[in-house]
């Protein structure tokens, strides 16, 4: 009895409920970037030091994955690994929804320290392969203690070993602001916005120009 008690508390503390996001995302160039920090200025604060982030993301050997996320608005996913290399080895695993309720995250650790080591994974009758790394430098900020900010620069992409013998980088030069918010508590977001927020995904972007066949 004591044992089934402790396998029960096990599955629930390693089982993680997904995250619930509202975010909103802006694409800048290194000039509007300029007058994007000029006008938050005053309510800016700064959260922690720039990081370095790199991403594997998985998908099916036919991009499976990535044609649901171009031709499909909701019950879609995105498959990755992440790792932070100027803080820690240490490898995590997140799962990104896009639902009718709004974007979700599950994210877990792992006892992976290097990509490689990775094996393909099966999650919802997909067979899963390295495919793509995403690798960039974030500035971490908050607005009001109500909003999240983040700002990626410095972005390129890497096809993974299994997918190309070819390891070239591919980069581009805009500058991606993400806004998510901490409080259901705004009433009017759009007060906050530089610009108008638009669609723009990292993965999509990557796999049209280290893939432009598919």
């Amino acid at each position: 009895m004591i044992f089934i008690f402790k396998r029960v508390l096990w599955l629930i503390l390693i089982t993680k409920k997904p995250e619930f996001r509202k975010e909103y995302k802006f694409v800048l160039d290194s000039r509007q970037l300029n007058s994007f920090y000029k006008f938050y200025d005053n309510i800016f604060s700064s959260l922690h030091p720039n990081r370095r982030i790199v991403s594997l993301y998985f998908d099916t050997i036919d991009f499976k994955l990535y044609n649901k996320s171009i031709l499909d608005d909701v019950d879609k996913f995105k498959y990755r690994f992440r790792q932070y290399p100027s803080i820690s080895t240490n490898i995590s695993k997140e799962i990104k929804f896009n639902t009718k309720k709004g974007k979700e995250k599950i994210s877990d650790k792992t006892n992976f320290q290097n990509f490689e080591d990775i094996p393909n994974q099966t999650y919802r009758g997909f067979n899963l392969i390295p495919t793509l790394f995403v690798d960039y430098h974030r500035d971490y900020y908050e607005i009001d203690k109500k909003i999240r900010v983040t700002i990626d620069k410095k972005i390129k992409f890497s096809p993974s070993k299994n997918r190309s013998l070819i390891s070239k980088d591919n980069s581009i030069n805009n500058i991606i602001v993400e806004f998510k918010l901490l409080s259901s508590k705004i009433e009017d977001v759009s007060k906050y916005f530089f610009t108008n927020p638009v669609a723009f995904s990292k993965y999509e972007v990557g796999i049209l120009q280290t893939y432009p066949t598919i």
